[in-house]
């Protein structure tokens, strides 16, 4: 990929449990889920859990992880105490986007309150 884009473009990969650390390799970011259950997955698939999304923030190597899967605004701080970056959450932004954009905003900036900050904004 990155002979055929310009330089400065970044390159993400997903990851899965019981992928393989060289899965990631060559990565500037890993998208690692389904780390909970989730509205745009079928029933069936289970949930990895924050403890896999540790796992894979944790390994060697320093790739920056962005959580995926389940996440809202109450479960950004698990996420990000088990070492994640930031979060992909494509229910989370989409019920906001509907509500206008205030509510998208303000999600937007609890979000990255918790992630700048270590904490919920008030």
């Amino acid at each position: 990929v990155r002979e055929a884009w310009p330089t400065g473009l970044l390159i993400g990969r997903s990851v899965h449990v019981g992928d393989d650390g060289g899965d990631a390799a060559g990565a500037d970011l890993l998208m690692f889920g389904t780390v909970y259950r989730s509205g745009s997955k079928p029933s069936g698939v289970p949930a990895a859990g924050v403890p896999a999304l540790a796992t894979w923030s944790r390994k060697p190597g320093g790739v920056p992880v962005v959580a995926v899967g389940g996440i809202d605004v109450d479960r950004c701080a698990a996420v990000r105490d088990a070492g994640a970056c930031g979060i992909a959450a494509i229910d989370l932004f989409a019920r906001a986007w509907q509500q206008g954009p205030a509510a998208l905003a303000a999600v937007v900036r609890e979000v990255h309150a918790v992630f700048r900050d270590r904490e919920r904004a008030e």
